[in-house]
């Protein structure tokens, strides 16, 4: 059960971009070598039902040094290191009630303890036209070389009407 493990709150609704970023750069300076990832998705992501986890689609890469995406979902370490990640998505409600969502990480298949987001998208504002919110969730991971990291969502709006991440 991810909220004993991951979080104490409510859960999620959504529509948009994800883009997942680790701050550096490639190349040493002063010793220190930078690795970055820059990936998106551009496809609908919904959840069929509000008891289930989903792992977020990572579809593309922009530019990656020293990281890259694994199986179409899961952000992999070629280099040991902390990394910070950036993890921002649009969350879309087509439903008339508000509804929410939860966000969190999994590293290597394990949910993170305390690593929750929860967002609240207000109800849509007419017929054809949802509300959404922009959700942009830091994380500091110490990985080794290898690991794997996924983006993990749930919702209490599922369906065609209810919560969406959006492209």
């Amino acid at each position: 059960d991810w909220s004993s493990d991951v979080c104490s709150s409510d859960l999620p609704s959504g529509k948009g971009i994800v883009t997942i970023s680790s701050t550096g750069g490639s190349g040493t300076v002063g010793g220190i070598t930078g690795y970055y990832l820059n990936a998106y998705d551009t496809t609908t992501q919904s959840a069929a039902n509000s008891t289930t986890a989903y792992v977020i689609n990572i579809g593309n890469i922009a530019s990656a040094s020293g990281m890259t995406i694994t199986n179409g979902n899961a952000v992999s370490f070629t280099n040991a290191g902390v990394y910070q990640l950036n993890l921002s998505l649009q969350l879309v409600n087509t439903d008339n009630a508000q509804h929410n969502a939860n966000i969190w990480l999994r590293q290597n298949g394990v949910d993170v303890a305390y690593s929750n987001s929860n967002e609240t998208i207000q109800a849509r504002i007419s017929a054809g036209i949802p509300s959404g919110v922009v959700a942009t969730v830091p994380y500091i991971v110490n990985a080794n070389a290898g690991d794997t990291v996924q983006f993990v969502w749930q919702t209490d709006g599922p369906g065609a009407t209810g919560v969406q991440i959006l492209t």
